[in-house]
């Protein structure tokens, strides 16, 4: 039994001009020999899971994001059978000023 999570993307960019792409990610979800249960969502790096957050719609194992509604800078999404799961996070990123060193940069990730 597995979760499998894949998006199209992990991250929404904005660039300097506030322009956002891409507009939506979506995530897939596929469930080998188990059936997903239960959908939920963490933000901002936070430790509690809640079952809905603005931004996101859901048809099937599949998740569309979409960027402009989404409030918080990072979202992890967790599909679960109660036993076994799988995380996937999306990041949201903005271009800096022109000219600066990126010292003041309020997020960072790495990404296996």
């Amino acid at each position: 039994k597995n979760i499998i999570l894949n998006a199209n993307s992990q991250v929404f960019k904005t660039d300097k001009n506030g322009v956002l792409s891409p507009a939506t990610i979506t995530v897939s979800a596929q469930a080998v020999n188990t059936s997903i249960n239960s959908w939920t969502y963490s933000v901002d790096g936070g430790q509690n899971f809640v079952s809905s957050v603005t931004g996101v719609t859901r048809n099937g194992n599949q998740l569309t994001i979409t960027g402009s509604s989404l409030t918080s800078n990072s979202l992890v999404i967790k599909a679960s059978d109660g036993t076994y799961s799988d995380l996937l996070t999306v990041y949201k990123v903005f271009d800096g000023e022109d000219g600066g060193d990126g010292s003041d940069a309020p997020i960072a990730f790495l990404n296996n």
